[in-house]
């Protein structure tokens, strides 16, 4: 280090090395101030700055260098650098956002396609005739082959006429066999009132009937609407025996009741549903499908069912869950699970829940079994089944698409059970 000859002169040879040593460790030395040192330097600092009275220690180890070097990094970083870091890392939570939204999309649209293809569902499923009315269109699915029935109905407060439109049925069974038709019409009724019983003309050899109908009931209260159901029977006309039943529909009247009395009126699509006493009802049952792709977690929640079929001695069943993760392509049976036994109750509420690990690139590769059992000393009786999955039933399937809509939640529906 050089100095300048009339520090060097002042100092002396001893004097140059304390102050070498008091620079360089920020030490004073006897014999040498730091503010004296520091005031000969800042005469020759040519406006630099003055030296500082106390320097600054380094670090002795690596690891505190390190540390002390990123701490003043940070110190005197520009608003300019954070902001763009702070951008970065909102990029990658949005990239990773898409991701996952990505997947979601990918895996319902396996779902729903493979679900229209077990189904047998055609181009010209959806296509419905329209109907003029000044009301809401309502629509109930089933996941039985019965056919549809489409109806007006209307209240008017100030002549209190309840007004009924049978307009037309689509795609019935056959009941009719080997001729391959049925002989369609319907019966129309206010539950549970016994009288008012009406009926449409018979549509002989037709699976696509149109009636365009229409029935009054005149001097009917509008407080009546708050407890009655409309009741509509399909039947197949049958010359030489029982005429058969091909379904039923029930509406609640609830529905056209309005507290300012202005008209109300429904133009409705509806489903048949089985006859319960003629097409071996056994219950319904009321579960909630729910899936998150993050966690993997599929689960099928049993929630209640209703008029299962008794199976004991004394008109009544001890009702259980079993619930079964099935493989779609072989069939085999990867997991089962066994509820609570609810005894002696044929309208049981079990609110269980019932977990299972699948992947999500995995999930359309499997369906979920859930089997009602009756609960007996010696084993145990089917009461009835349902299948959850693409390649289920209808309303199953829909059921399933629906969950794989909407990852993270729960789903409930009701289903019809089957033997």
């Amino acid at each position: 280090m050089n100095l300048p000859g009339s520090i060097a002169n002042s100092l002396g040879g001893k004097g140059i090395a304390d102050f070498l040593v008091s620079t360089l460790t920020g030490d004073s030395k006897p014999g040498v101030s730091a503010s004296s040192a520091g005031a000969s330097a800042s005469r020759y600092s040519n406006g630099a700055g003055a030296a500082r009275a106390s320097p600054r220690r380094f670090p002795d180890s690596h690891q505190q260098r390190q540390q002390h070097y990123q701490q003043q990094y940070q110190q005197h970083r520009s608003p300019r650098q954070q902001q763009q870091q702070q951008q970065q890392q909102q990029q990658q939570q949005q990239q990773q956002q898409q991701q996952e939204t990505s997947l979601f999309s990918l895996m319902a649209k396996s779902a729903e396609a493979m679900g229209a293809t077990a189904s047998g569902m055609n181009s010209g499923a959806d296509k419905r005739p329209e109907h003029e009315t000044n009301g809401e269109v309502f629509e109930e699915g089933s996941e039985q082959n019965l056919g549809r029935l489409n109806f007006v109905i209307s209240y008017d407060w100030n002549d209190r006429h309840l007004t009924i439109k049978i307009c037309q049925a689509q795609k019935l069974p056959a009941m009719d066999f080997p001729m391959g038709t049925s002989d369609p019409y319907c019966k129309i009724s206010i539950l549970p009132d016994k009288g008012n019983k009406v009926k449409t003309k018979i549509k002989m050899r037709k699976l696509n009937p149109k009636w365009n109908e229409v029935f009054v009931f005149e001097d009917f209260p509008g407080e009546r609407l708050l407890d009655r159901t409309l009741f509509i029977q399909v039947y197949d006309y049958d010359r030489f025996s029982r005429d058969d039943s091909i379904g039923d529909i029930q509406f609640p009247l609830m529905y056209l009741y309005d507290e300012s009395k202005k008209k109300r009126s429904y133009n409705l699509w509806r489903q048949l549903q089985p006859n319960k006493k003629t097409r071996g009802y056994v219950g319904d049952v009321m579960v909630s499908l729910g899936y998150n792709p993050q966690s993997s977690q599929l689960t099928l929640v049993t929630i209640r069912a209703r008029d299962l079929k008794a199976m004991d001695l004394g008109r009544t069943s001890d009702p259980y869950c079993v619930v079964k993760l099935i493989h779609s392509k072989t069939n085999k049976e990867c997991d089962k699970k066994k509820g609570t036994v609810i005894y002696k109750n044929l309208n049981p509420q079990w609110d269980e829940s019932f977990n299972f690990t699948v992947s999500p690139d995995k999930i359309h590769e499997y369906q979920l079994e859930l089997v009602v059992k009756d609960k007996d000393f010696i084993g145990s009786d089917t009461i009835g089944k349902i299948r959850l999955g693409t390649r289920s039933g209808t309303e199953e399937s829909k059921h399933w698409t629906e969950m794989m809509n909407r990852p993270r939640q729960q789903v409930s529906k009701w289903h019809t059970l089957k033997h």
